[in-house]
């Protein structure tokens, strides 16, 4: 069945899948191994969002997208996954990586929205393999990118996959928290414990970050792959 995403609230669909799988607030905590105060919270619209998509789904065998944002079926459910990456075919197990609810800046920057799951996209090892990706999802993650700073290396409206185990700092293009805000940017290493954020588009002035003077600036991982939104 197909739901409209106007027609239920995040705590209206976990409420919903929760019944239909006849668990208590409690044997689903036991399950999920959620909080029951949190899973009360979130059905009593007293949380808009959650950062536990992945388990809730995944107990009630759900598809995590319905879940977030009411999009698609309800049922493609997240253990079903599962069960294809127990297959032995010669192709491998699906590859899961979560779209995060945060848009990075490739212009002036903006705030942290939120962490939650907007989507999942769903690799073959293959395609993995052809979109350069090396080894294994985990620590793998995306998130939307906006502005034209890193233009033509990275498009307006794209949405980036980041390395979240390659935060050591080497040249490249990375994403970025400095201070308040969060970044697409290269990254150069100068002397003296400084860094030179650089946009690709040459409108744009680089700038300095003096990390010995404690500016605060965090490394969150490295661009490995661009996709425009469409390729969804």
């Amino acid at each position: 069945m197909l739901y409209s995403i106007g027609m239920l609230t995040l705590g209206d669909r976990l409420k919903e899948a929760r019944i239909k799988r006849k668990l208590s607030q409690t044997a689903l905590s036991e399950k999920s191994g959620v909080p029951q105060q949190t899973i009360h919270a979130i059905e009593n619209k007293k949380a808009k969002s959650t950062g536990h998509l992945f388990p809730l789904a995944k107990a009630l065998r759900i598809n995590p997208e319905w879940l977030s944002t009411g999009e698609g079926e309800m049922e493609r459910s997240y253990l079903e996954v599962s069960s294809v990456q127990e297959d032995t075919s010669e192709h491998g197990a699906p590859l899961s990586i979560p779209v995060y609810a945060i848009t990075a800046s490739m212009g002036r920057g903006r705030f942290i929205d939120s962490e939650q799951v907007l989507k999942i996209v769903v690799f073959d090892p293959a395609t993995f393999r052809d979109m350069n990706f090396s080894g294994a999802a985990t620590g793998i993650v995306a998130v939307y990118a906006d502005g034209e700073s890193m233009l033509p290396t990275i498009p307006p409206k794209s949405i980036v996959f980041v390395d979240r185990n390659q935060r050591d700092l080497r040249d490249g293009v990375y994403l970025v928290r400095l201070e308040d805000m969060i970044y697409v940017k290269r990254l150069q290493r100068l002397p003296n414990h400084k860094v030179k954020v650089i946009s690709d588009n040459p409108i744009y002035e680089p700038f300095e970050v003096d990390l010995k003077n404690g500016d605060d600036f965090e490394i969150l991982g490295k661009v490995i792959r661009t996709w425009i939104e469409r390729t969804f």
